[in-house]
């Protein structure tokens, strides 16, 4: 198994979260910091080329010797040809690998709580907090003695049914897709890790154990590459929709920061100086130097929601309204129907695999991950080149300034297209608040 995925499935070890993981903790209110279960660990596979077939969860039972190996249901027979497939010598007779979905193990993921107490390994239900970020939910192995996985599931259910955390079907779905989170042999396959976020995400990889399959590019893009490409969930709303608040604040401060810098090199002529505004002040190479938002989950499913909008059906309450009062209803419900009609072009080219291209020049910025957008919104994964939403930026593009004049790169007036449908969209992408600061020169993560 060590030579077959990215972590370190040797090490036992309790996870210290980062800080964009700790909870704001007050006099009034204190929230736990989150902890970890040492024996639940995230991890991918890959091909010989590098390349991601799925990710998946690691469940340890030390004492048995024993993994569970947690997968999306799309990427079970996939990684189970995978894993049976690299079986050799001596591990053909003393590793056995089965798949017991229906026999003896179901998942299950609560939401609402960061509270997980140790359990006992020969406990019919083992727990952990979700160890790619805490908002993802607290995870649960049962194990119970009923051979059914839908009487298994059922039990489960009726035992929280009986605490404050009722039966939910598609939360996990719509936190993950809000989170900006691919997941599983569809979203996945063919990417590398890093432009998955893997390297964000917990302990997916390790860059200090010894070999596995796909090593080699992995940490070839870790120690010397440039990232060029990452997944992030994106809205896409009307051209003639008002830009909601959070794109226009962020844009508005990097708008600031951006005169501020060019009025501070119009003023020093020293170039030592230059440099020095350059590096630290003026352009930091955070992500708070961004027009993009950063937003939690429960903001981006707030913004969400406003997006869905008043449905046309509402026209029935004006029938009888003077048109004063009717006139601005009228006009929110008109824009409604425009709303549905992007929705419902969504629908049919927002899919996995179709491109996004900048109207402006024609180039493709980005590819949609997620199968469409989720239920009834424009809410949709997509792999988006960092260049274009400013996350990538060599030194000589900071030290122009004038970004008025470079429409190849992401505005609040965007215009897009994708896959084949003529209609234009504008994109809104945002930054997860998981993420941590990214170095602008390379696309990875910061050191802290």
């Amino acid at each position: 198994m060590q030579g077959l995925v990215t972590s370190d499935v040797l090490k036992i070890a309790i996870r210290n979260p980062p800080k964009s993981e700790i909870p704001i903790i007050t006099d009034d209110n204190e929230t736990p910091v989150p902890e970890f279960n040492p024996k639940l660990q995230p991890t991918t596979f890959l091909d010989e080329r590098g390349r991601l077939i799925s990710d998946g969860m690691l469940w340890k039972n030390t004492s048995a010797q024993t993994f569970y190996l947690e997968v999306p249901e799309s990427s079970s027979q996939v990684i189970l040809e995978h894993l049976q497939g690299h079986k050799v010598g001596r591990s053909n007779k003393t590793v056995e690998i089965s798949d017991v979905t229906n026999s003896q193990s179901s998942i299950h993921v609560i939401h609402g709580t960061l509270l997980s107490s140790p359990d006992q390994e020969d406990s019919p239900l083992q727990t952990g907090l979700d160890p790619r970020h805490p908002s993802l939910g607290l995870r649960l192995l049962s194990n119970f003695s009923e051979t059914s996985a839908e009487t298994r599931h059922a039990k489960l259910s009726q035992m929280l049914n009986q605490t404050q955390f009722p039966n939910s079907p598609g939360t996990y779905e719509l936190l993950r897709l809000l989170n900006g989170i691919a997941e599983g042999h569809d979203e996945l396959n063919g990417k590398t890790p890093l432009e998955c976020n893997f390297d964000f995400l917990g302990d997916s990889i390790s860059f200090h154990k010894g070999c596995y399959l796909g090593q080699e590019l992995t940490a070839r893009s870790f120690y010397k590459g440039v990232v060029r490409k990452r997944i992030l969930p994106i809205f896409f709303i009307d051209t003639r929709t008002e830009l909601p608040f959070p794109w226009k604040q962020a844009y508005k401060q990097y708008r600031d920061k951006i005169t501020s810098a060019a009025e501070s090199k119009s003023n020093n002529k020293d170039d030592e100086f230059e440099d020095e505004i350059l590096q630290t002040e003026s352009f930091p190479p955070a992500l708070e130097f961004l027009p993009l938002p950063r937003l939690g989950v429960y903001d981006a499913a707030g913004v969400m929601s406003i997006l869905q909008g008043i449905q046309p059906n509402s026209l029935n309450s004006v029938k009888n309204m003077p048109n004063n009062d009717a006139e601005p209803i009228i006009k929110e419900v008109l824009n409604s129907q425009a709303n549905l009609d992007l929705l419902q072009e969504l629908q049919t080219h927002a899919i996995r695999g179709n491109k996004i291209f900048n109207q402006a020049n024609g180039q493709t910025v980005g590819e949609i991950i997620s199968m469409r957008p989720f239920g009834n919104s424009s809410l949709v994964l997509a792999q988006l080149r960092l260049e274009y939403i400013h996350l990538l930026q060599t030194k000589d593009e900071v030290n122009h300034h004038d970004e008025d004049v470079d429409h190849t790169k992401w505005r609040p007036n965007n215009k897009v297209r994708v896959g084949e449908s003529k209609m234009e969209f504008r994109m809104l992408p945002y930054v997860p608040l998981w993420w941590p600061n990214v170095d602008r020169a390379t696309g990875k993560a910061i050191k802290e």
